[in-house]
């Protein structure tokens, strides 16, 4: 693969050569080492729907490299995330083991553009959307999808659909930080949003036992030691634990 180098050609530009073991995106972190970035999505090589587990192809600073990792839903191309993880080696290549992500907001027209794209039934008309509403479209159409349908002279119903859209992938994305957060592992926090979707979070709240039965191996003792809410108050209220 060709890589655009930091080094100056003589005549401006960038000089392109293929990427070696020396010189990939990678190549100045240590195996194991701990890593933050933010990346552009180039496409997805591997997604498995039961447990979100996926590799994906990923652009920094004009190098490409590969992270891996559980995923609550497939991560759109052309978007951006935050990623953080540690270094490791397969087949002699370095990549990233995502522990956890979430949306970067895009800062210029070209990764607007790009985050545009990936909305449902907008990708061929991104750029002249974009060319007729300016650089704050993204965040319009969340706060005030009526505002651009009357400037782009079409129905508000068809801007709350692209609402939606990005809404729905930022609410889960956040639902899965927040399992992660809980204790829970990345596949069972992806089981549990694919079957309860966003009220997850109230049945935790409301009787965190129950995970008992949906995560296996999961025990009474596990989950007093799960940074759950209101899992002591129940134990102590339920009679299943004894305080001195």
């Amino acid at each position: 693969m060709a890589a655009r180098h930091e080094n100056r050609a003589k005549g401006g530009g960038f000089n392109y050569a293929p990427e070696t073991k020396e010189n990939t995106a990678l190549s100045q972190y240590k195996i194991g080492e701990k890593v933050s970035f933010i990346v552009r999505i180039q496409k997805q090589i591997y997604w498995a729907e039961k447990t979100g587990w996926a590799i994906y192809l990923v652009e920094k600073d004009d190098r490409w490299f590969k992270i891996s990792g559980t995923f609550a839903t497939p991560l759109p191309a052309g978007s951006y995330y935050k990623i953080t993880g540690s270094v490791r080696e397969y087949r002699g290549e370095h990549n990233i083991a995502v522990k956890s992500y979430q949306s970067a907001a895009p800062a210029n027209k070209e990764s607007i553009l790009n985050v545009l794209s990936s909305i449902e039934d907008l990708n061929a008309s991104a750029y002249s959307i974009y060319r007729k509403y300016g650089p704050t479209i993204l965040q319009d159409i969340i706060t005030h999808p009526e505002r651009v349908a009357f400037s782009l002279e079409i129905p508000e119903e068809q801007v709350k659909r692209w609402r939606a859209y990005l809404k729905r992938h930022q609410a889960t994305e956040d639902l899965f930080s927040k399992l992660k957060e809980y204790g829970i592992g990345d596949a069972a926090a992806k089981q549990l949003i694919d079957q309860y979707g966003a009220v997850i979070l109230d049945k935790i709240k409301s009787n965190p036992y129950f995970l008992i039965d949906e995560i296996q191996g999961l025990s009474f003792q596990n989950v007093m030691k799960l940074p759950l809410p209101m899992a002591i108050p129940l134990m102590v209220n339920s009679g299943l634990c004894m305080v001195s």
